[in-house]
C-alpha cells in the first residue's frame, strides 16, 4: 500500500498531485493546507483510479484507493484541528491506526514550551487510539513543523521518536519511574541524503548566526509494531511530479511553480 502526502500549502496544485499520484501507484493519498473547492480533485482522481474522498476536515484532506468503510474516523478524548486519527482495515490487510498531525509552527508559535505541550497531547491522543484499537501497528505523518532532533520529536514527553530502530530491543524506556514508548523515526536517512535526493522537505534561507536552511519537517514515524511491514528502501522525498520539476534549478522546493513543501512517499505492506 503507497502513501503520499504533501504540504500543498493553500495553493491550486491538483494537476501535480495527480501526476504523482499515478506515477507512485498512491493507494493513500493525505493533503495538507489544502485549497478548496476539493471536489474539483476528486474528480481529477477519479481519471486515474476508483478514489473516494475520505475526509474534508478544514485542515487535511484524505483520498483513497478503497471504500469510506476501510478507514474510519477516530474522535479522541482531546480533540485539535491540527492532528487527525483514523483506524484502516480492508480485506487481506493488518488493521492499523494513522495519525495525521500539522504541528505548531515557530513564527506563530516562538514558545517551545507550547510546541512540547502540542506534541504531548498528539502521544496521549494516540495511546488512547491505540488502547481501542487493542494493538499499536501505528504511523504519524504529516507537516511536523519540527526537525527530527527536536526535543518534541525526540523527547519522551513529546513524540518520543528517536532515530535508531532498535534499542535493546526494547518498545519503551522509564523516565523518572514513568514509561514512555517509542516510534522509530526514518527521516534521518533521508536528511543530507544521497545527491540525487533533495536534502530535506523545506529550505528556509534567514540571516542568523545559526541556520540549516534544510530542514525535515515533513516526517512520518512508524511505531516498532510495523517496522516488519515498512520497507524503508521505499521512503523518499520527491522533486519532481512526472516531467514537471517541484524544485528550482538551484534544487530548493520551488515556491512559486509548487509549494515551499516537497511530498514525502512511502509504503507498508500490509498483506496479512
Amino acid at each position: 500500500m503507497n502513501f503520499l502526502f504533501w504540504n500543498v500549502h493553500q495553493k491550486p496544485l491538483d494537476g501535480l498531485v495527480v501526476r504523482m499520484v499515478e506515477e507512485h501507484n498512491v493507494d493513500l493519498l493525505v493533503l495538507i493546507e489544502h485549497a478548496e473547492p476539493r471536489h474539483n480533485l476528486s474528480g481529477l482522481l477519479g481519471a486515474v483510479g476508483d478514489f473516494v474522498q475520505i475526509s474534508s476536515h478544514e485542515r487535511f484532506a484524505v483520498y483513497g484507493r478503497f471504500g469510506p468503510e476501510c478507514m474510519r474516523r477516530i474522535e479522541p478524548p482531546v480533540p485539535d484541528n491540527r492532528m487527525d486519527f483514523w483506524r484502516f482495515k480492508r480485506n487481506g490487510h493488518a488493521e492499523i491506526n494513522v495519525a495525521v498531525v500539522h504541528g505548531l509552527d515557530i513564527h506563530n508559535h516562538p514558545d517551545r514550551n507550547d510546541r512540547l505541550a502540542f506534541f504531548s497531547r498528539v502521544s496521549d491522543n494516540i495511546l488512547w487510539v491505540e488502547s481501542r484499537a487493542g494493538h499499536k501497528r501505528t504511523i504519524v505523518l504529516g507537516d511536523l513543523n519540527a526537525n527530527p532532533f527536536d526535543p518534541e520529536i525526540t523527547a519522551a514527553t513529546g513524540l518520543h521518536a528517536i532515530r535508531m530502530r532498535d534499542v535493546a530491543g526494547r518498545e519503551a524506556r522509564k523516565v523518572r519511574g514513568q514509561s514512555y514508548e517509542f516510534f522509530y523515526n526514518p527521516m534521518w536517512r533521508c536528511f543530507g541524503g544521497p545527491p540525487e535526493s533533495p536534502p530535506g522537505s523545506y529550505y528556509l534561507y534567514r540571516y542568523r548566526h545559526n541556520e540549516l536552511f534544510w530542514h525535515m519537517i515533513d516526517q512520518v514515524v512508524v511505531r516498532p509494531d510495523l517496522l516488519p511491514m515498512f520497507p524503508e528502501e521505499q521512503l523518499r522525498i520527491l522533486n519532481s511530479a512526472g516531467p514537471v520539476m517541484l524544485t528550482t534549478h538551484g534544487g530548493r522546493p520551488d515556491r512559486r511553480g509548487a509549494s515551499d513543501h516537497l511530498p514525502v512517499f512511502f509504503r507498508l505492506n500490509l498483506e496479512s
